[in-house]
């Protein structure tokens, strides 16, 4: 009996192992199963992050062109196909884009894009993502700017002109006609004897716009009045169409005259100085008079220098300028003699400038009752006269001569106005002699000035009676009252 029991109990532990063994067999596999797929979860996972980068970098580079396309009208340029590779991005990811036009400006855009992860894809997994993305291509409005050469602006001298180059630079968009009209330009501050004459090669012809990279430009003329005043103005020209606009700097300065080369005799030596400088560098100093000492023939000085001389007839007054070894005071090819004068009287003949036998003598001579401004040539009768103000007020008067061309012109200011009077054909020579020059009067006394005479200028050529005389006729404003 006890055998048997001892066999009934190995049986039932039999099968309790076998079910111990059946348990941990399920377990095993179950685990297995979750650590399959936990190992699964685990590469699902770095497969997303992958796929993250890809997506990411593929969204950059497609936000970029449109941006490009849509913002920067004009900086996504493609005719017909480009290609773009982003490089490596912050993020370790690139791209790399295509983009197609159909037709340029008028019909589809569409942008291939493709997006990886890990750049460069030298490891063995790559994940990569891509867009396609297609729409109307966006039509790009016109637009430019002006600008202008020289950077700086310009400077004119009063009475001159000049010119400044517009150039017209291309923006965006198709190239147009783009207009520069005169009536637009603006001033400041407003001064209207600045005038634009003219701007040369405008854009006009749509068959030939302006392109970019190759700019249109124009030249633009200004003029300048002798009474323009010196100083800055800002100046602005504006584009037709669209109202772009430029502006430069034109300065204004002193007219041009070249330094008198022969004499410039200011009469501004201190009160009670016998000589005259020459302030022209050439030498052609003088004395009141006939010497340095005091004479009654002396001029009288009006002021403590910067004033003009006085000359009275009754006392013989006048300078006397010893002639030059060189016949600087004898240019024989052309000369240019100009003065300010104030006639307290004209009744015969009154020297300003001479040199007698057979040079010239600048004087004024009363004609028929009429005051004239004359040249003579000493020997050989009157060359020209023009009428002289009979208003007793200080003048501006000039001669000119010019042996090539065998012209002479006188020049004075009436009423405000400059303006020269030629003469053709009169004379072809001034020959030179050894007399002393005389102002005021002849050397030996005769044809007395009756008034005042300051600023006497020579040159050894002819300024021009259009520019640079009207322009040394500005330089200086005379005060009535310094010739009492």
């Amino acid at each position: 009996m006890i055998h048997t029991h001892t066999e009934k109990n190995s049986k039932k532990r039999g099968v309790v192992l076998l079910f111990v063994i059946l348990f941990l067999s399920a377990l095993l596999s179950i685990a297995s199963g979750m650590f399959a797929v936990t190992l699964g979860q685990i590469l699902i996972t770095g497969r997303a992050e992958d796929s993250f980068v890809a997506l990411y970098s593929t969204d950059h580079g497609l936000e970029r062109a449109l941006y490009r396309d849509f913002v920067q009208t004009g900086s996504l340029s493609c005719a017909p196909t480009c290609t773009e590779d982003s490089g490596v991005l912050p993020s370790g990811g690139c791209y790399t884009m295509e983009t197609t036009r159909d037709i340029p400006l008028a019909g589809w855009t569409t942008i291939r894009i493709i997006g990886q992860y890990q750049c460069p894809g030298t490891i063995g997994r790559v994940v990569k993502r891509a867009f396609e993305y297609i729409y109307p291509t966006p039509v790009i409005a016109f637009d430019y700017n002006l600008s202008h050469l020289p950077l700086a602006g310009i400077s004119i001298p009063r009475g001159s002109s000049g010119t400044i180059n517009i150039f017209r630079n291309l923006i965006s968009g198709t190239a147009e006609p783009v207009n520069l009209p005169i009536s637009d330009i603006v001033i400041s501050p407003l001064e209207p004897t600045i005038t634009f004459t003219s701007i040369t090669n405008p854009n006009t012809n749509p068959a030939n716009p302006c392109n970019s990279g190759d700019p249109c430009q124009s030249t633009l003329s200004i003029s300048t009045a002798l009474t323009t005043p010196e100083g800055s103005y800002l100046i602005t020209v504006k584009g037709d169409p669209l109202d772009r606009t430029d502006t430069f700097t034109l300065n204004v300065g002193a007219p041009s005259v070249p330094a008198p080369n022969v004499a410039h005799w200011k009469f501004n030596e201190a009160s009670g100085a016998q000589n005259v400088v020459d302030l022209s560098g050439a030498g052609n100093n003088g004395t009141l008079c006939t010497s340095t000492a005091l004479e009654g023939c002396d001029p009288t000085r009006t002021g403590l220098g910067t004033l003009p001389l006085s000359f009275t007839p009754g006392q013989d007054d006048r300078v006397i300028i010893p002639d030059n070894p060189n016949n600087s005071l004898d240019p024989s090819a052309a000369f240019t003699i100009s003065a300010w004068i104030k006639a307290k009287s004209v009744t015969s003949q009154h020297a300003i400038v001479a040199k007698d036998s057979g040079g010239y003598d600048f004087k004024l001579r009363l004609v028929s009752g009429i005051p004239k401004l004359e040249l003579e040539k000493r020997g050989s009768g009157v060359i020209q006269q023009i009428p002289y103000p009979t208003d007793g007020r200080w003048h501006y008067v000039a001669v000119t001569f010019n042996n090539a061309t065998n012209v002479t012109k006188l020049c004075v200011d009436t009423a405000g106005v400059f303006s020269c009077t030629p003469e053709t054909g009169v004379v072809n020579t001034f020959p030179g002699n050894s007399l002393n020059l005389g102002i005021g009067a002849r050397a030996n006394g005769t044809t007395l000035f009756d008034g005042c005479i300051d600023e006497v200028k020579m040159w050894s050529i002819e300024l021009d009676s259009s520019t640079q005389l009207p322009a040394d006729y500005t330089l200086i404003t005379p005060t009535e009252s310094s010739c009492p």
